[in-house]
């Protein structure tokens, strides 16, 4: 977990809704991102790598976040 807090981040988010039309695939990043980094004490600035996805469960809708150290490319 320490290494999270220093280095440029990546972020990744699988929204799993109940229909694929429930909402855009962009539309829930921002505040998942918000939320994740505030509840660990990051800044979400540090993020440089983002990963979307949508899919779909009818019956079993949620969200998955993961936060990892970003490969660095320089």
């Amino acid at each position: 977990m320490e290494q999270l807090h220093s280095g440029p981040l990546a972020f990744s988010v699988r929204f799993v809704l109940m229909t694929p039309l429930r909402r855009d695939l962009d539309s829930g990043l921002k505040i998942t991102q918000d939320a994740v980094c505030e509840g660990l004490g990051l800044n979400d600035n540090r993020i440089v790598e983002t990963h979307l996805y949508k899919t779909v469960d009818r019956t079993n809708p949620h969200i998955e976040v993961s936060l990892s150290l970003a490969v660095d490319s320089a």
